[in-house]
């Protein structure tokens, strides 16, 4: 598995740079991004919104404090230059989290990283570095290009309740 070399991050990227620098690798290998020592975060934006509306409806809570103005940009990109994704499935590379295809696969994965001796909580501790969960994480990598598939829907079994 390739890793990006190390960037400047000056926003809020810090919390989440993984799956933002796991992104950015994702729009290189699409000849959206250009490739190089300065590569810097992608801009987020809406293509369309519950898979229906192009646009976001900004009546809608979590945008901004009751009362306040906010402003909706259009913004017009060629196609080539876009990369899609689905915005909540995009939560799962966020939390580095595994994306199982399905009931199945999601079993498969659980019983896989238990019967290897590690938690829920141990997929995200870089601390541990042995072959098996080197193949965990790889594992876990590629599950997240499920989410560029547009038609795909998290059907709610899928978002695992961490165990405490």
């Amino acid at each position: 598995m390739e890793y990006l070399p190390q960037m400047k991050v000056i926003c809020f990227v810090n919390d989440f740079r993984y799956a933002y620098d796991w992104m950015t690798r994702k729009m290189i290998e699409a000849d959206i991004y250009p490739a190089g020592d300065s590569i810097r975060y992608p801009v987020w934006a809406w293509y369309q919104w519950e898979g229906k509306r192009k646009r976001r409806d900004m009546r809608k809570g979590g945008h901004a404090k009751r009362g306040e103005k906010i402003v909706q940009l259009t913004i017009d990109i060629d196609d080539k230059d876009v990369l899609l994704s689905d915005f909540d499935l995009f939560h799962y590379p966020l939390n580095y989290w595994y994306l199982p295809s399905d009931e199945e696969d999601d079993a498969d994965f659980e019983s896989t990283y238990t019967n290897a001796g590690f938690t829920w909580h141990d997929l995200s501790d870089f601390q541990i570095q042995s072959n098996e969960m080197l193949l965990l994480r790889d594992r876990i990598v590629k599950s997240w290009d499920q989410i560029f598939n547009l038609s795909k829907e998290d059907e709610g079994w899928a978002i695992r309740k961490v165990e405490n």
